[in-house]
């Protein structure tokens, strides 16, 4: 936890390379060395796609327990490379795996829990139809969370 003083940042992590090109830019550019990072990687469990449909017409709980399984292990070397990250770069903080389908909210709402001074978050870059139809976690930190929030453009 953050002690007394220090200023707080949460950073939005998943397995992207866009997630990795906004951890490497807060090194770089908006790291200070009394920052405590909390880092967040964000699991969504949407099994809709993948779940086998057995022909009595419903759900493969196995099928459905596996990824479950997978989602979980994916998430758990994430968190374990993050960590490593942030060690390896003498930067006091933890990275920590939440659950729930909507990320921006799960991140607003963390937000507020640890009060944290800023958010750094990375970007897509998606067209505007892409945005409009599928909305943009990015933009709805922005407009949700009430804190300084800087969004890393996608790497050219």
């Amino acid at each position: 936890m953050a002690a007394e003083g220090q200023r707080r940042v949460l950073l939005c992590l998943d397995g992207s390379e866009t997630a990795s090109n906004m951890f490497d830019w807060y090194l770089e550019n908006l790291n200070r060395p009394n920052d405590y990072v909390y880092g967040m990687c964000v699991v969504e469990y949407d099994v809709s796609g993948i779940t086998a449909i057995r022909s009595a017409g419903g759900a493969d709980p196995v099928a459905i327990s596996k990824q479950f399984a997978e989602k979980y292990k994916e998430n758990e070397k994430l968190t374990a490379d993050y960590t490593a990250r942030l060690r390896s770069a003498r930067v006091k903080g933890q990275v920590d795996t939440y659950q729930g389908n909507k990320p921006g909210e799960i991140i607003c709402n963390t937000a507020d829990m640890l009060n944290v001074d800023c958010i750094c978050i990375g970007t897509r870059g998606l067209g505007k139809i892409k945005r409009a139809i599928l909305g943009s976690v990015s933009q709805f930190v922005i407009l949700n969370s009430g804190r300084p929030t800087t969004v890393v453009p996608k790497a050219e």
